[in-house]
């Protein structure tokens, strides 16, 4: 008796870690069709940002396009990520530290260690953000 292969966990891990370049390239040509391509387009769409919450992607649509406008420049680059799938291959968890930089009304701003955490779901064939939750860490 045979059972059919699982998933091959190492080539998703490097699907899912693209989806943080991707991110990064979004950001760097703020082109609000690069984000579209990498959420889910559902009301199960929750996103935990600072202190705002955004359901659904039109609600994470209109908060990034309103971000456009003030930063210009902006980098963003993910760092000690860890990712893990579940046994079937069609749901993860990517943890992550993130940094930012940006530029506002020509003044530099950055963000080091931001917290960020990302469910994703296999959607047709690809690895969506369901939910994503960003934090900035309290300094003492």
């Amino acid at each position: 008796m045979s059972f059919g292969q699982g998933p091959d966990l190492m080539a998703e891990k490097t699907k899912i870690s693209s989806v943080c370049d991707q991110y990064s390239e979004a950001w760097a040509t703020e082109d609000i069709e690069k984000f579209s391509a990498l959420f889910a387009h559902t009301d199960d769409l929750v996103i935990f940002d600072g202190s705002s919450t955004y359901n659904g992607w039109e609600a994470w649509k209109n908060r990034l396009e309103t971000s456009f406008p003030t930063a210009q420049d902006v980098k963003v680059s993910f760092r000690d990520h860890k990712i893990q799938i579940n046994p079937t291959g069609d749901a993860a968890l990517l943890t992550a530290t993130e940094d930012v930089a940006y530029v506002e009304n020509g003044k530099p701003f950055s963000f080091k260690g931001m917290r960020v955490t990302w469910i994703l779901v296999k959607m047709d064939g690809k690895w969506t953000i369901i939910h994503g939750h960003w934090s900035v860490s309290v300094k003492d």
